[in-house]
């Protein structure tokens, strides 16, 4: 359970390292989306109970995007998203990281090529 912080922290330190070194023509976007709620549920013999629900509205996600600008009006364009669930640390996947989206690409003047 305490593989994902500790490859988020790992992923972060990457990308502050990438950023630093090729910080004029690289664009590296680490992003994400935590969505979580509370639940409240009841039925006819009156039971209930409270709890909390990863995903309510949608998925719970992180990824990384960025691009590199190759010149000529070429650039090359990457993507990497991983769903997880906020209760636990788990992957939604169980052990698939980028389990959502990873592809590579080319972006140039007559439109985008990605392969993923």
């Amino acid at each position: 359970m305490k593989i994902l912080p500790r490859t988020l922290l790992i992923a972060g330190c990457g990308v502050s390292l990438v950023s630093l070194a090729h910080a004029q023509s690289t664009a590296l976007t680490l992003w994400g989306q935590v969505d979580s709620g509370i639940t409240y549920i009841s039925n006819k013999r009156g039971g209930a109970s409270w709890g909390t629900a990863s995903g309510i509205g949608s998925p719970t996600r992180w990824g990384l995007r960025g691009n590199e600008d190759l010149g000529g009006g070429y650039r090359a364009v990457f993507a990497l998203e991983s769903g997880f669930n906020v209760n636990t640390g788990a992957l939604i996947k169980t052990n698939t990281l980028f389990d959502r989206q990873a592809y590579v690409g080319l972006d140039g003047p007559l439109g985008t090529l990605t392969l993923g």
